[in-house]
């Protein structure tokens, strides 16, 4: 059993993740995708709860939209990545809301993980 939902797990995990390669979006009018981006921070919170679970994740349910993805991108561009995942009658679903933000607000947020900071901006921060 426990097999068996570790193999679920990770294959949630893997459709998340190509999902999000295949997301487009636009940028300043420069047409990008997911597979444009570098993913440089992932921030899950996983909600114990039996009520309108979406799916379950390492033993807990889990709502797709308490994960936060923080990513780069090319020309100077950062993100923020949402992805909401519900369980349909084929399957596992995906959506994504992909958001700009601004070099200021990429580096506040990053700021306490100094592996993401350096990844992102090539230094550390002050």
């Amino acid at each position: 059993m426990v097999w068996l939902q570790w193999r679920r797990d990770r294959h949630v995990r893997w459709l998340v993740e190509q999902s999000f390669r295949r997301v487009s979006f636009a940028s300043d009018g420069v047409p990008l995708t997911g597979a444009d981006l570098v993913v440089v921070k992932k921030v899950q919170h996983f909600i114990g709860t039996n009520y309108d679970a979406t799916f379950v994740l390492d033993g807990e349910a889990m709502n797709g939209s308490n994960a936060f993805w923080y990513c780069s991108g090319p020309g100077a561009r950062w993100f923020l990545a949402i992805p909401s995942v519900s369980k349909r009658d084929d399957g596992v679903g995906v959506r994504w809301v992909v958001r700009p933000l601004t070099e200021q607000r990429m580096r506040a947020v990053l700021r306490f993980d100094r592996q993401a900071y350096r990844r992102t901006f090539g230094t550390l921060p002050d």
